[in-house]
């Protein structure tokens, strides 16, 4: 296909690259494809994407989750369009983070077998703590509050299960709701492990939610 189309002059070879003289070429290859044509293609150009990234040090995240996508792989492009999401946010490009994880929220909601429900909560918590970077408080308390009815119904350890609730009730305490604060609090107790760790992470919290009751004496211990 590609020395016909090369030999007709409506693809452009150079190097090992090939493009179309025209968008209208392009379009026109394209769409005579069947449907099921244009999926197998698209899978086979992520996963070259996938591999010669992984080969040259440098993965094309988003283009690899669009051939995903447009393969109908929808858990492999959420996987990619996550990538995405936390590389920008390792460099503060929160907007562009918050952006990917709703992209591959939207292809995987509503969650439906346990590994789906594990991979949106997951989105869900990102994407809480990305707006709690971002300083958008009230959207990273709903975001986290989203993420856990999707996490309780998960076989989830008791470090996992205790982290999720100390996120929403450091959020609620951003936000001013000291109600929801205490009761998020009183779950990450109940969950914590033996871990002086994540108890001592749990103190601090609780010192924070009665400072805001000016209960600072209490606070202090």
């Amino acid at each position: 296909v590609l020395d016909e189309l090369t030999g007709a002059r409506l693809l452009h070879e150079h190097g090992v690259h090939y493009r179309f003289r025209h968008a209208l070429h392009r379009s026109c290859v394209y769409e005579s494809a069947s449907q099921a044509r244009r999926r197998a293609l698209h899978g086979a150009v992520a996963r070259s994407l996938v591999e010669l990234g992984e080969r040259d040090g440098g993965l094309p995240v988003e283009r690899v989750a669009f051939h995903y996508r447009m393969a109908g792989d929808a858990r492999q492009a959420a996987h990619f369009l996550t990538l995405a999401g936390q590389r920008a946010a390792a460099v503060y490009a929160h907007d562009d983070a918050l952006r990917s994880y709703r992209e591959a929220l939207a292809m995987l909601e509503p969650a439906g077998d346990a590994m789906v429900r594990r991979i949106c909560a997951d989105l869900h918590t990102l994407a809480g703590d990305t707006n709690r970077a971002a300083g958008y408080l009230a959207e990273s308390f709903a975001s986290y509050e989203r993420a856990l009815p999707l996490a309780e119904g998960l076989p989830l350890n008791a470090a996992e299960l205790t982290e999720l609730h100390r996120k929403i009730a450091l959020a609620a305490i951003f936000t001013a709701d000291m109600q929801k604060a205490g009761q998020h609090l009183a779950q990450a107790w109940r969950h914590a492990p033996e871990d002086p760790r994540v108890h001592a992470r749990l103190h601090i919290l609780r010192a924070l939610h009665l400072w805001h009751f000016n209960r600072l004496e209490e606070a202090d211990r």
